[in-house]
């Protein structure tokens, strides 16, 4: 006779399960003994932060649902930032958390903690298993609400004896009903059509909510012969050098996407939530522009700025539909300025480490498709997003809504279990690195090919640059010299081998050495201490106020 833990593994394999992300620990022993009779496998995470980030990288680039698992108390708290930062990135993450005994819940046992009432704001939903019964119901549902209508994580919290209680098995497991696409309204869309033909310079705005709709929009924007831009996370979805592609937009986009937005008198955004790293001064962005926002989530529709144009749809439904009414016209996309790779780095002594375009130059020169990049976050994430070729969606991945430092490296390892056959290329900054390193043990346990770039400039990068910028150059908190551990020596110490090139001649052999290696490889590559991030739009101002590159007796390198 199964108990819970065996009925919760066959739903889940029900489920298409292939992989779970996780850290065991006593509330959950007999589900990692049933997991030992299973086609699962499990990945043994060194932390239950980098269990929930690697769930999150596998998801990205599959599509499919993450699995992590911890253990009550202190285990599932470590899932918060995770599941938080899965939330704000619309990522189907499952997490399973173990719980004391049902007896037990309430008087502070051993390990014990409210995981629901920690988990309801960073989930769409959250429940407790008390009966074994509802096990297989409560999976199924639990993978059906995490990929419908604006996907995100769900968490379901077992406690231990309903686990370990045996129980009468007389039907296989539910298997998880397919969400069904939300179909726009006719009447929207003609008015959304009607404004594209009437708009003489529109611009489509494109975010990770229409990755699963790449190919219609790209046929959509390419046949109008229409402008667009990306968000950070849509990167991919308009691939780099399509005709009238203008690069990412926001704080630190292109030049040509951000003064598109000031001239543009129709705006079209397809899965992007308009945050305010899009929008900087919401009241001043877009001025001439009427607003078209097509989402799954209604919630989100005029959310931040005003929309002219609801169409609550699934993207590829919508643009199918879009596409239809305006067979055979186009628009131009009016813009004769393309996109442009950041200004070149400012000139550093020897000893100052290597250039932040030489650096990417010497990247993108190895790269070879199929290829993904995963990013930290800080200055290094922006400088990837501006200076790496991204040609397909679910091929940038990064922490955007949330802002996560120390995503990069346990994501990494989640995207290259989901895409063995990619080149998974983690970019990565010294502060960021640090918050998650130990998963260097799981990557060098599973043998996953990862090439982990460390971006070391000795500091807090990213605000190390507004201290410069808006602090008066008083630095407080940032400097991490000379307590910057030696990364190379670090990944030995993991039996991962490491380069430490000095400079992009070092760099470029480095990169072709770890281009060649078959298992993980770390390069740690130092680069000025003051280089910054350009171009850039003070947090509350708008694209008029977009700084382009280093101002005169502002330091830089």
């Amino acid at each position: 006779m199964p108990n819970g833990a065996a009925l919760l593994v066959r739903a889940l394999e029900a489920a298409g399960v292939e992989v779970i992300f996780g850290y065991p620990g006593g509330a959950t022993l007999a589900l990692y003994d049933a997991l030992l009779d299973t086609s699962i496998r499990h990945i043994l995470c060194r932390h239950e932060q980098a269990a929930a980030h690697a769930a999150d990288g596998y998801a990205r680039v599959t599509g499919k649902v993450g699995v992590c698992l911890s253990t009550s108390g202190p285990g599932a708290t470590n899932l918060v930032t995770g599941l938080l930062n899965a939330s704000m990135d619309s990522i189907p993450v499952l997490a399973l958390t173990g719980q004391v005994g049902t007896a037990a819940l309430g008087t502070d046992a051993f390990q014990e903690a409210d995981t629901l009432s920690i988990a309801v704001p960073v989930t769409k939903a959250c429940l407790q298993i008390r009966r074994v019964e509802d096990i297989r119901p409560h999976v199924a549902e639990a993978f059906r609400l995490a990929v419908s209508d604006r996907p995100g994580p769900v968490l379901l919290d077992f406690p231990k004896d309903v686990l370990a209680a045996k129980v009468e098995e007389d039907a296989l497991p539910l298997a998880p009903a397919a969400p069904v696409p939300v179909a726009p309204d006719p009447g929207e869309i003609r008015a959304l059509a009607d404004a594209i033909r009437q708009a003489e310079r529109p611009l489509f705005l494109v975010g990770a909510g229409a990755s699963d709709a790449a190919d219609d929009v790209r046929a959509l924007v390419g046949g109008l012969d229409a402008a667009s831009t990306a968000t950070l996370l849509g990167l991919g979805v308009i691939p780099w050098g399509f005709p009238g592609y203008l690069g990412m937009v926001g704080m630190h986009g292109t030049v040509a996407s951000n003064r598109a937005t000031l001239e543009a008198d129709l705006l079209v955004g397809i899965g992007a939530r308009f945050d305010d790293r899009v929008t900087g001064n919401v009241n001043r962005f877009a001025p001439r522009a009427r607003i078209a926002h097509i989402d799954i989530d209604a919630a989100q529709i005029g959310k931040v700025c005003r929309v002219d144009f609801p169409v609550h749809a699934d993207a590829r439904e919508a643009v199918r539909a879009l596409a239809a009414e305006l067979a055979g016209h186009r628009s131009g996309h009016g813009w004769t300025e393309a996109p442009t790779l950041p200004p070149p780095s400012p000139p550093v002594g020897p000893d100052e480490g290597i250039p932040v375009d030489e650096a990417f130059a010497a990247i993108r020169d190895v790269l070879e498709e199929p290829y993904r990049i995963v990013t930290d976050v800080g200055q290094h994430q922006m400088w990837a997003a501006l200076h790496l070729p991204i040609t397909r969606p679910r091929t940038f991945l990064s922490s955007g809504g949330l802002g996560t430092m120390g995503y990069g490296l346990p994501a990494a390892v989640g995207a290259q279990v989901g895409a063995p056959d990619d080149e998974i290329w983690l970019v990565s900054g010294d502060g960021g690195f640090v918050m998650t390193g130990y998963e260097l043990a799981t990557l060098r346990e599973e043998n996953l090919p990862v090439r982990v770039l460390i971006l070391d400039n000795r500091g807090l990068g990213m605000v190390r640059q507004w201290q410069t910028l808006f602090y008066q150059e008083r630095y407080s908190g940032v400097d991490l010299s000379p307590h910057v551990p030696d990364f190379r020596l670090l990944a030995q110490a993991y039996g991962i081998p490491g380069h430490a090139p000095r400079d992009a001649r070092e760099l470029r052999a480095a990169l072709r050495d770890a281009h060649a290696t078959r298992g993980p490889v770390l390069v740690h590559i130092p680069i000025p201490k003051f280089e910054a991030v350009y171009p850039m739009i003070p947090a509350g101002t708008s694209a008029h106020e977009m700084i382009t590159g280093p101002r005169e007796g502002v330091k830089h390198g």
